[in-house]
């Protein structure tokens, strides 16, 4: 693994009780991760690990555990929907189009914000939704989406990939390639600089958005310039075939969720021997030639290692990337409790990222 510094590593704050991953590198990452587990106290009161500031937020105990399961999916899809208000094209900020399908490929609903034609083409992120591959839809995210893109003066694409169980990889991941390819394809007419396309996602969708640069790296079909993965979902194998240290997973999205969110996904257990190629970032055998990257997590977040160890592999094979973990903040902490001091850092640090990378060109 390269020397970590300002040069190649960008901003690294990582909570002390996490460094252990990052030797992940030379060492069996099942063998560090069954240590770190055993080296977690066993009296931990999950509370006292949150920063006051986020507690808040976890007055409701449905909401905190992040309980998932096939008895409870449809309720809470249907959950979600409370609340969202549609946009139509006559918003004129923010779109609803369908992408036609091709072939095998169904079409594809798709969200634009701040699209307009000009002759000054703008910067763009292609975004993916969290949800755990079982839930959510890019409009939930709509009140944030319109924020970035004014905050950022781009353009931003949101996919509504199809859901696992009953679309199970690669249906999804095809969608968000689909829908990626026809963006670069009518970036002038939509105001897009074909050259300055990011794209990110939050939990699941930080999990497709590392699945998506892998295929279109392989594709060479669109020149992403960033990818930007907010507390992704890589791996499989956590909380089902390794064990994650007591002290992590105990807020918004539980170890069972996860279980059954990659089954439901994967289309067979988690943590198996083998995974089908391309549907498990962290089981990717190269990650050389990825895009500069973002990966940003809160310290007692389920993902905390995988994503820790994603960056260190991301970096040992030349990815310029920064890694911002954030002690005491649990899964999807900023988006829960967007004004404390520990959320803000969180979104300046990937905004300064990207528009030090929308700069570039």
């Amino acid at each position: 693994m390269p020397k970590l510094s300002r040069r190649n590593f960008g901003a690294v704050i990582v909570a002390a009780p996490l460094l252990v991953a990052i030797k992940a590198q030379a060492a069996d990452d099942a063998t560090v991760a069954t240590q770190a587990a055993q080296e977690t106290p066993e009296n931990i009161v999950p509370m006292d690990l949150v920063d006051p500031e986020l507690r808040g937020a976890l007055e409701n105990p449905v909401v905190a555990a992040g309980q998932f399961n096939a008895t409870n999916l449809m309720a809470m899809r249907e959950g979600r929907k409370a609340g969202i208000v549609q946009c139509t094209p006559a918003s004129g900020f923010c779109q609803q189009l369908v992408v036609p399908g091709s072939g095998a490929q169904p079409s594809v609903n798709i969200l634009i914000f701040n699209s307009e034609p000009s002759a000054r083409l703008k910067p763009a992120i292609f975004y993916m939704h969290g949800g755990g591959y079982i839930i959510g839809n890019s409009m939930a995210d709509a009140d944030r989406l319109k924020e970035i893109a004014g905050d950022l003066d781009c353009v931003i694409v949101a996919v509504d990939y199809r859901l696992a169980p009953e679309n199970p990889f690669p249906g999804p991941l095809n969608d968000c390639h689909h829908a990626l390819r026809w963006m670069f394809a009518n970036a002038t007419s939509l105001g897009i600089d074909g050259r300055l396309i990011a794209v990110m996602g939050q939990s699941a969708g930080g999990g497709m958005t590392a699945q998506l640069a892998l295929a279109v790296r392989d594709a060479g079909d669109v020149p992403v310039c960033a990818q930007i993965l907010h507390y992704p979902m890589l791996d499989d194998r956590t909380a089902s075939s390794r064990p994650v240290p007591k002290a992590m997973g105990h807020y918004i999205w539980s170890r069972e969720s996860n279980v059954y969110g990659w089954t439901s996904y994967l289309g067979a257990p988690a943590g198996g021997q083998t995974a089908p190629q391309g549907a498990v970032p962290a089981r990717a055998e190269n990650v050389a030639g990825l895009p500069p990257t973002w990966v940003g997590v809160g310290g007692i977040d389920l993902f905390a290692e995988e994503d820790i160890a994603y960056a260190g592999r991301l970096l040992a094979a030349g990815v310029p990337t920064e890694l911002l973990v954030l002690p005491s903040a649990y899964h999807a902490f900023n988006r829960f409790a967007p004004a404390a001091s520990v959320s803000k850092r969180f979104e300046a640090s990937w905004k300064d990222f990207l528009r030090r990378e929308f700069a570039k060109k």
